[in-house]
């Protein structure tokens, strides 16, 4: 099959999260010593976006700078597009998933990241699976300038530094 095709992936259509689960999620932005994080739950992506601008501004130009951003819906590619990544600034984006029941993160939400994440966004994963370890092919991190991040041990999860 050959790796994925992160422009096409990246710029596929966007259709939006609608689920009711979904729809009462709980988003925190945390912040602590000078570092900030937000963790996105499951919230619909029009939500996030309208709490980020609320925050900063609806500007262009006017970004949420955050030290890690744990994408919402464990990748899922209907809960974030690129207009909520052109309203962050971020180098470290967190999939918290070990896609066994809706085989996340979609590969869409990955390419978007990648392509609308900014410059050299690190992708870190909790588990290394089936679902996430094409994005480790050395060709395509050196041709669109991400890293990725897995956990050493199988089920030994993720912790990272701010």
């Amino acid at each position: 099959m050959g790796p994925p095709d992160i422009d096409v992936l990246a710029n596929s259509p966007f259709d939006s999260d609608n689920s009711e689960a979904n729809g009462s999620s709980i988003a925190i932005l945390a912040e602590f010593d000078d570092r900030l994080i937000l963790l996105a739950g499951d919230a619909y992506p029009d939500v996030i976006l309208e709490s980020i601008q609320r925050l900063v501004g609806p500007g262009e130009n006017d970004r949420l700078q955050l030290d890690a951003f744990k994408v919402p819906h464990h990748g899922s590619k209907a809960n974030i597009n690129r207009q909520i990544l052109a309203k962050v600034d971020c180098a470290r984006y967190l999939f918290s998933t070990n896609g066994t029941r809706f085989k996340h993160p979609d590969k869409e939400t990955v390419a978007r990241v990648i392509k609308f994440g900014g410059r050299g966004p690190e992708l870190v994963f909790n588990y290394r699976t089936d679902f996430n370890l094409v994005w480790e092919d050395r060709r395509l991190m050196e041709s669109h300038g991400y890293s990725v991040s897995y956990p050493e041990a199988v089920d030994a999860g993720q912790t990272i530094e701010l």
